[in-house]
């Protein structure tokens, strides 16, 4: 089996000579693409594709010099890639070599669903038969996880202070513009809900926020309030009113930047936006000035999840405030462990007295 595996690698690499990128009706990538449902939703999947040919390919990866990653594979290259000439052999090959990675079970898993999803849309393109697709999609079966244990973690009330601490010391507009990012990460968006949200999602008057672009394309509206609202508050007295993202990029100089710079022989102005990347960035620069341990982005969405489940509030309300298409998803964020079945152990009357 190594040897097979080996020899479909190697082949796999040479399938991935440059090529012509296919016709729109004729591209299987751009087709899946198309079949999802939201921005959020194809641009998460453009970097678990991309990042899955780097696998594939056996590409290192690039780290510029202020230490960010860059995925070494183009999108051009993701669609001129050959899909359709897979084969099972080739697919059991692609499966192992990113099982081995160092990724996360669900990193993985969403590598491996996209490849499902391009396969399924190359047969409904015609490009490749029925029985070949259904067995390469059958080679690749998603993994499982080789522990129980939750992935992420839950962050303490003290390590979320020590964060707001750290923005409220800094007196430019990134103080401001930091503390309003974190805030909106800590009552539980996803950075690409932060990303995508406009001045006029949000009403500073009532607290009400609209998030149009959520998973599955869907739209919910939830409110800011308390401390979250106030950081809010601060960072439009220093953004202003004017139309556009609702949190923009600021310059070292302090500036916030409401449009980017004009294509060179353009005069059109692109409204600034902040990337998936900027915001990460901005957690990880704030973790290092608090000197509390890393977490990711999304240990502050399981986290809100936790404590609005442990404050008694029905898991349907909390489902809808996260944006969970099923409660099963919700309920797989609570990070509260044993706390929550010691608290749910207290409520048990047993009729036994001596």
């Amino acid at each position: 089996m190594t040897n097979e595996i080996t020899f479909t690698t190697a082949e796999l690499r040479r399938l991935a000579l440059p090529g012509m990128r296919p016709l729109p009706e004729r591209d299987p990538v751009l087709a899946y693409f198309n079949s999802l449902t939201s921005e959020n939703s194809r641009d998460g999947m453009t970097k678990a594709l991309r990042s899955a040919l780097r696998i594939i390919l056996e590409r290192p990866i690039i780290k510029t010099e202020s230490g960010r990653t860059v995925v070494s594979v183009t999108t051009d290259e993701l669609h001129e890639f050959p899909w359709d000439q897979l084969t099972p052999a080739h697919a059991a090959a692609i499966r192992a070599s990113i099982a081995a990675s160092d990724l996360s079970t669900a990193s993985k898993n969403k590598m491996i669903n996209g490849i499902r999803g391009v396969i399924k849309s190359a047969w409904r393109l015609e490009l490749i038969d029925g029985e070949r697709s259904e067995r390469v999609r059958d080679v690749l079966k998603t993994i499982k996880a080789v522990s129980d244990e939750p992935s992420g973690r839950y962050v303490e009330w003290g390590e979320r202070k020590a964060l707001f601490r750290v923005c409220g010391r800094d007196d430019t507009p990134r103080g401001a513009r930091d503390a309003a990012t974190l805030a909106l990460l800590c009552i539980g968006l996803r950075r690409s809900e932060v990303r995508s949200l406009n001045m006029s999602d949000f009403d500073p008057a009532t607290g009400r926020l609209a998030i149009r672009q959520s998973k599955g394309g869907r739209t919910r509206n939830i409110y800011v309030d308390n401390g979250a609202l106030e950081a809010m508050k601060l960072w439009l007295s220093v953004r202003g009113d004017e139309r556009g993202a609702l949190i923009l990029p600021v310059t070292r100089s302090g500036t916030t930047v409401l449009h980017t710079k004009k294509p060179r022989g353009s005069t059109a102005k692109k409204p600034a936006r902040m990337t998936d990347n900027a915001i990460y960035a901005i957690l990880s620069r704030r973790i290092d000035e608090a000197g509390i341990n890393p977490f990711t982005p999304h240990d502050l969405r399981r986290t809100v999840i936790s404590d609005l489940l442990d404050s008694g509030v029905d898991l349907p309300t909390v489902q809808a405030h996260a944006g969970h298409a099923n409660p099963m998803t919700t309920a797989r964020y609570d990070r509260r462990g044993d706390r929550a079945k010691r608290k749910a152990a207290g409520t048990i009357e047993v009729p036994f007295s001596t």
